[in-house]
């Protein structure tokens, strides 16, 4: 929950704290990651969700409706603070940051039984190959959510973590695009992976440029 010191802090005024550059980065950004994700796991979930045709354990079910549940609340999120909605931003952000912890739990849950199924194939290798790609986005995006509780009062740090943490629960769409080959071809893999993280990149040095720009600015009218 937001302390009282916490939301004090925010003017009482907060659109007119919020950067027009910022509302033009941030939002597209987490916007593009959302559409990246439906559009990754089309085929292999959602598409054949919708037929009926996917014949999957629950926990795959469970760990989908959980993941798309927190990009919707993230996506959220960045709406309010950048409709200047930043008291409410603060205050949905513990339940959201909350959520998370589920969500990472059911992940690992589904990491196991994917694991177990792949295993179950006699194709160990390919098991052990599975088993720690999706390990390696957990370990990595786990660090960025926390970092974002932490810096949850400088506003500068905490979008720039959570906009991380955001391109790297994606990325496993991106090994799942089969319309690319089954699997992906390493040099489609590649380029895909090359180009969205290049987008976000260039979103980020352009936030932290006009953040820099403007605080310059702003100091030079003071």
């Amino acid at each position: 929950m937001s302390t009282p010191a916490t939301l004090a802090s925010i003017p009482a005024r907060p659109s007119a704290v919020v950067r027009p550059s910022h509302r033009r980065i941030f939002l597209p950004a987490v916007s593009i990651g959302t559409v990246v994700a439906v559009v990754g796991f089309w085929r292999t979930y959602f598409g054949p969700l919708f037929t009926g045709t996917f014949d999957g354990a629950l926990i795959v079910h469970v760990h989908a409706v959980m993941m798309v549940g927190w990009l919707g609340l993230v996506l959220g999120q960045v709406w309010l603070a950048a409709s200047g909605r930043l008291r409410l931003h603060v205050r949905l952000g513990a339940w959201v940051m909350a959520y998370a912890v589920p969500m990472v739990i059911v992940w690992l849950l589904t990491i196991s039984h994917t694991f177990a199924d792949r295993l179950a194939t006699g194709d160990v290798f390919r098991a052990q190959r599975l088993l720690f790609g999706l390990l390696r986005e957990v370990v990595f995006m786990v660090p960025f959510l926390v970092a974002g509780w932490v810096y949850r009062k400088r506003p500068d740090v905490h979008k720039r973590v959570m906009l991380v943490a955001v391109t790297l629960i994606v990325a496993p769409a991106i090994g799942r695009m089969t319309f690319l080959g089954t699997p992906p071809a390493l040099w489609t893999y590649m380029l895909i992976s090359v180009a969205y993280g290049i987008a976000y990149v260039t979103f980020a040095l352009s936030a932290g440029l006009w953040s820099f720009r403007t605080r310059e600015l702003g100091g030079a009218e003071g």
